[in-house]
């Protein structure tokens, strides 16, 4: 199998804490989907012998397009693509985008699966972030998505936010079950370089997150799932009836991928390739036929640390035997003489395979870094 990710660079206005690759210009919005076109039928030869299982609109706000815009980018996909038998195909939204009439119209393309931006369901902390709908808006898109005929549906909420305590952290966890929502995709609050918020805080307009409570918060969140039958299956992502994103989960199995847009980035087999991120660049150099990419190819010890890098994060772990099979002794004999300098109550060893405990899900970052094959 194989995943395509459409990346819409376009906002309304940029929350905070964001730091994807995003700007307000929507007048560039035509000029984009322009080349966007170009640029999917420029590298279908790469996809020649891969069955598309998934399409993922990512951003952005890929629900600033209409939705004849999305269906007439699926069609073209569907044209130049070998699509599977049963696509997942999702579409990130902000709630205050999902009205009944654009729903209805969505519900007409191949689109199945919606990721809501909630963040919170809390109007103060909404607006403490920067986010332009309210909590009232969030409850009516899911309502109106459910009419519609969505019902693969995801939302994310942060955690770690200040002033955000833990009863209004739980509040929102027990109102994702009350309105039934079988995928949460659940993140600590971080402050990213060149931000807003990182911007704030350096000049004291702002409070920074505190460890404290976002550790304790991701504590209540891995009880509450558990305890409401949501799946951890991997550190941020949270789902009933097996309704996991099957494109998400390519990215953590290594499936090859390919990113359009700009900022988006691919991977097929032992090369990585990524976008410029801007818009205006990314618009020339498709339309002038230069390239808007680059490119690194990886070597074995590259692709060693990127499977510990995403597989350490999942519920499958990493297999021992496997990594033995695709990278040779040696990384696995590395794997376990690193193992022994790991404080045993962050991860278990079961059939052979390496899990985190939910202690070591906070120090998922350093257990990796810990494994991590060194430039010899």
């Amino acid at each position: 199998m194989a995943g395509i990710y459409i990346h819409v660079p376009f906002c309304v206005q940029k929350c905070s804490y964001c730091n994807f690759y995003s700007i307000a210009n929507l007048p560039l919005k035509k000029g984009f989907l322009k080349a966007l076109a170009i640029e999917i039928v420029q590298h279908k030869a790469e996809f020649e012998n891969e069955i598309v299982e998934t399409v993922y609109f990512g951003g952005g706000t890929p629900s600033l397009l209409s939705a004849d815009e999305i269906d007439a980018i699926l069609m073209l996909l569907s044209k130049h693509y070998h699509w599977g038998n049963d696509m997942e195909i999702t579409l990130e939204a902000n709630p205050d985008d999902l009205t009944p009439d654009y729903l209805m119209k969505l519900a007409q393309t191949k689109v199945n699966r919606l990721s809501i931006g909630i963040q919170s369901f809390n109007d103060s902390i909404l607006k403490q972030i920067n986010r332009r709908h309210s909590a009232a808006q969030a409850i009516q898109s899911i309502e109106d998505a459910r009419k519609a005929g969505f019902s693969n549906l995801s939302i994310d909420l942060i955690y770690g936010i200040p002033n955000q305590h833990d009863a209004q952290w739980l509040e929102n966890l027990s109102l994702a079950v009350k309105l039934q929502i079988p995928h949460l995709s659940c993140y600590a609050l971080t402050v990213e370089e060149h931000t807003v918020l990182h911007k704030k805080i350096e000049m004291n307009r702002a409070d920074a997150p505190n460890e404290e409570d976002a550790v304790r918060q991701f504590d209540l969140l891995m009880d509450f799932a558990d305890k409401e039958g949501y799946h951890q299956y991997e550190i941020s992502n949270y789902c009933r009836d097996n309704l996991y994103s099957h494109h998400n989960r390519g990215y953590w199995n290594g499936v090859p991928y390919l990113g359009f847009g700009p900022g988006a980035h691919s991977f097929h087999g032992n090369t990585r390739k990524w976008n410029i991120t801007n818009v205006v660049e990314y618009i020339k150099g498709i339309n002038n036929g230069t390239s808007v990419a680059e490119e690194e190819q990886l070597t074995l010890r590259d692709r060693f640390n990127e499977y510990l890098l995403t597989s350490l994060r999942t519920d499958a772990g990493v297999e021992i035997d496997l990594m033995e099979k695709y990278f040779g002794v040696e990384y696995a004999d590395w794997i376990k003489s690193r193992l022994g300098k790991i404080d045993s109550e962050l991860f278990s060893i079961c059939q052979n395979r390496i899990n985190l405990t939910q202690k070591g899900k906070h120090w998922a970052d350093y257990v990796t870094r810990e494994l991590f094959m060194e430039e010899s």
